[in-house]
């Protein structure tokens, strides 16, 4: 295929997908909390990893369909690099029910004992009292078990907009935090 030829495809696959509505749906969040968890804007990820001038293109209706563009080529997206970008290193990528195009979003995880150490000295960490009670997390300092909330254990990595949520991922006694 000429080099042209390549170029206008993508140029028209480019007009095609920005109006679409799984385009629509993964940007719509961005930044931003949703039911499912933590908004992804793969348009800015695509910039962010491959240049300005970088564009998104979704190939089908499939999770797995979405690229980047970098100069005439089609690069695949790592929804977990995405995830980082946006979030740091704590954040990790999931995907919705429906599995659809649309549906990735980014879970931002818990270090409970990085949160005890800091919250309450460097010879406390995190215990889970009752392995079937997910409200039962304790920070275990010499013995004491000294009661905390999730949110603030969510405000300490991810600062004052930051709340927990429990039950929406894969494991429903999971904790993971969102920003508001």
């Amino acid at each position: 295929m000429k080099l042209t030829s390549l170029f206008t495809l993508i140029f028209s696959l480019l007009t095609l997908m920005s109006s679409s509505e799984a385009f629509a749906k993964v940007n719509r969040n961005a930044g931003r909390s949703s039911p499912a968890g933590m908004g992804l804007d793969l348009a800015w990820y695509c910039k962010h990893a491959h240049g300005s001038q970088s564009q998104i293109i979704l190939l089908g209706n499939k999770h797995t369909d979405w690229r980047c563009t970098k100069g005439s080529q089609l690069v695949g997206i790592s929804i977990s690099h995405a995830c980082r970008a946006h979030y740091g290193n704590n954040a990790s990528s999931r995907l919705g029910p429906a599995k659809g195009s649309g549906d990735w979003y980014c879970a931002l995880g818990l270090n409970l004992t990085w949160f005890c150490k800091q919250k309450f000295g460097s010879r406390s960490r995190a215990v889970k009292l009752f392995s079937d009670d997910p409200t039962s997390w304790r920070c275990e300092r010499s013995g004491d078990y000294l009661n905390f909330s999730m949110n603030e254990a969510c405000r300490s990595h991810y600062g004052s907009r930051a709340f927990s949520r429990s039950g929406v991922h894969e494991d429903p006694e999971a904790y993971t935090c969102e920003i508001r």
